[in-house]
């Protein structure tokens, strides 16, 4: 049974995040990580965050400029 601060940890998470599975073919899995070490992501979850932050940006820029 959890105790109490994985709870707490688990309802903030809850209330503060959106989690979604990515699903990727599995021969692209090595090349993505290698991707993320060389180029000093911390982890897989900030490349994705900064990936769907800069789509949405080029994509509001788009539609603002046209």
């Amino acid at each position: 049974m959890a105790n109490s601060a994985t709870k707490a940890k688990s309802k903030y998470n809850s209330k503060n995040y959106y989690r979604f599975p990515i699903t990727l073919p599995i021969e692209k899995k090595d090349n993505l990580l290698e991707f993320i070490n060389q180029n000093g992501y911390k982890s897989l979850n900030e490349f994705v965050v900064i990936a769907i932050n800069e789509k949405l940006e080029r994509d509001n820029n788009k539609e603002v400029n046209t």
